[in-house]
């Protein structure tokens, strides 16, 4: 992970809760959710990273769309 994005994730638990929803707007590009702080630094922290490093590969988001399909078909 780049300094940069340490620096960035290291700061989320400094923020106010108001910050936080301004720093998802920026980052998802859309209102962030009524979920709590704890929740939303997790999720803000791991889009930091994300656009950093990029995200799951292609092959593991179909894996879970498998495993999703497979749950739904039992009834799960």
């Amino acid at each position: 992970m780049s300094d940069s994005t340490l620096r960035q994730v290291a700061q989320l638990s400094k923020l106010s809760f108001s910050e936080l929803q301004a720093r998802w707007r920026s980052l998802f590009g859309a209102e962030p959710p009524g979920y709590n702080r704890s929740f939303m630094i997790k999720r803000l922290a791991y889009r930091l990273q994300e656009l950093t490093h990029g995200g799951l590969p292609e092959a593991a988001h179909a894996k879970m769309k498998d495993i999703l399909r497979e749950a739904r078909r039992c009834g799960l």
